[in-house]
């Protein structure tokens, strides 16, 4: 990759992120990174390369890849500890259009035939969650994709090629934030009571 191929995919890949992903302003990114606007336009059009201390605080700040703002591979966010992950699920139960339940089984004494499991279950038809679909169809392409892969009947290249093409596909729904309502101690304390009697109906 020459150096205009570089400065021309760095800033496109900036400029994507800040205006399909956080949907913000380029004064309000600007902000967020310590930046003049101007500087940021400068990244974004490729006329200025970014130093790699700001790619860096980019990539630690939303949790994306070098090698993806440089444009080495298609996949934009990794994880660099555990403490990601965790935060990744709890956003993800901050999501409207997705649903998932916590299954848990958790034994006094853990056997081989009782072991200690927890999962994540998506229903794929569900009306108030309506990109639960989506997740399942993606699970399944992925459990097959994956066995395919660790027993030798898939290539690396194609299971990359996978990867990224599953990636692209999914890139344009969009998502939004669930608007979580603080209510006062009486007000919970009834609800609660509601909800415990509707479930008692059940």
């Amino acid at each position: 990759m020459n150096t205009a191929d570089n400065k021309n995919t760095i800033g496109e890949r900036i400029k994507n992120f800040r205006s399909d992903s956080l949907h913000m302003t380029q004064r309000d990114f600007a902000e967020e990174l310590g930046l003049q606007p101007s500087t940021l336009s400068g990244y974004e059009k490729g006329n200025i390369i970014p130093s790699t201390d700001i790619l860096l605080k980019i990539a630690r700040k939303y949790n994306l890849s070098l090698d993806w703002l440089c444009g080495l591979t298609n996949n934009a966010f990794q994880f660099n500890d555990l403490g990601e992950i965790v935060d990744a699920l709890i956003k993800l139960n901050d999501l409207n259009e997705i649903r998932y339940e916590i299954e848990r089984n958790k034994p006094d004494m853990e056997t081989p035939e009782n072991r200690w499991w927890c999962s994540l279950k998506f229903y794929g038809m569900d009306s108030q969650h309506p990109h639960n679909g989506s997740i399942c169809s993606f699970l399944d392409s992925f459990y097959e994709n994956r066995s395919e892969y660790e027993s030798y009947f898939e290539s690396l290249e194609s299971y990359n090629q996978w990867k990224n093409s599953t990636i692209e596909y999914y890139s344009g729904s969009a998502l939004t934030q669930k608007e979580y309502e603080d209510i006062d101690y009486d007000t919970r304390i009834a609800r609660r009571n509601e909800l415990i009697e509707k479930n008692q109906k059940k």
